[in-house]
């Protein structure tokens, strides 16, 4: 039988008075089919990095599956759960603070799901760490450097994204192997689809299809140079129907086929 949580344990759940302050961070093992849903969400900020395992995470009324390096943001009052599909281990974090609107806002970081770096994931340890101290101060720096370094890893904070470009963005990095429909994409970014594709354009200096091919073949690539997986298959898991296909983009990005990527000295690549 599943364990749930549904929240209601929250002792950490409130909203500082301070400019930015860290409620409570912690790293916590789910077995397989442990829940956590909090319906109304929390009154304060929440981070939600998987450090190991495979979970699905709702966010904006649709599942995600996330593994190592995947995070959620979710802000104030919006609706979640995540479900530990193997057990799995995860980072979470509470913060609030009166600074917060207007860091996250001109750090162009919205709520949604990303793919962080392993730099995000250094510095949320750095924070559990400076948390358990008790000092305050430093913990605070701590959380400032974790939003930085998040900021930087998924987009050019000085690039001018629209956050609603940017959650598109964010869903791609993170769902790259699937097909994504532009319709789905204008969704999440409230734009009508000529508008999104516009501005998605003009933001990326590439179109959405042309961003997610991007993704799959750099993913495709290093899977080629760490495991002896058939090409064809490969091509499935960073999400080509069609080897053939994939073969040709894979040529025109790299200048050589997948395998003759593959067989390169690894000084080369």
């Amino acid at each position: 039988m599943a364990h749930i949580y549904d929240g209601s344990r929250d002792s950490t759940n409130f909203v500082s008075e301070s400019f930015l302050d860290v409620n409570s961070v912690g790293t916590q093992i789910m077995p397989k089919g442990s829940v956590t849903i909090r319906r109304q969400g929390r009154v304060d900020y929440h981070i939600f990095l998987v450090l190991d395992g495979k979970y699905t995470v709702s966010f904006g009324g649709e599942e995600h599956i996330l593994t190592a390096g995947g995070l959620a943001l979710y802000y104030p009052g919006e609706a979640q759960r995540y479900e530990a599909l193997v057990t799995s281990k995860s980072f979470w974090l509470h913060f609030s603070g009166e600074a917060l609107e207007g860091i996250l806002k001109s750090e162009k970081l919205p709520s949604g799901i990303y793919k962080a770096s392993e730099k995000v994931t250094t510095e949320a340890f750095k924070l559990l760490s400076l948390f358990g101290t008790g000092n305050k101060r430093y913990s605070r720096a701590a959380l400032l450097k974790l939003i930085y370094t998040l900021s930087d890893c998924v987009g050019d904070k000085k690039s001018g994204i629209p956050p609603e470009i940017f959650s598109a963005v964010a869903y791609v990095n993170s769902n790259y192997d699937k097909e994504i429909s532009l319709d789905a994409l204008a969704k999440i970014s409230g734009y009508s689809k000529s508008r999104f594709s516009h501005l998605f354009s003009e933001s990326m200096s590439t179109s959405p299809l042309k961003y997610q091919n991007g993704l799959r073949l750099k993913n495709a690539a290093e899977m080629l140079l760490s495991s002896t997986a058939p090409v064809g298959e490969i091509a499935s898991l960073v999400g080509f129907s069609d080897q053939l296909y994939f073969t040709r983009l894979f040529t025109r990005e790299f200048g050589i086929s997948p395998t003759e990527y593959r067989k390169r000295p690894n000084d080369e690549n």
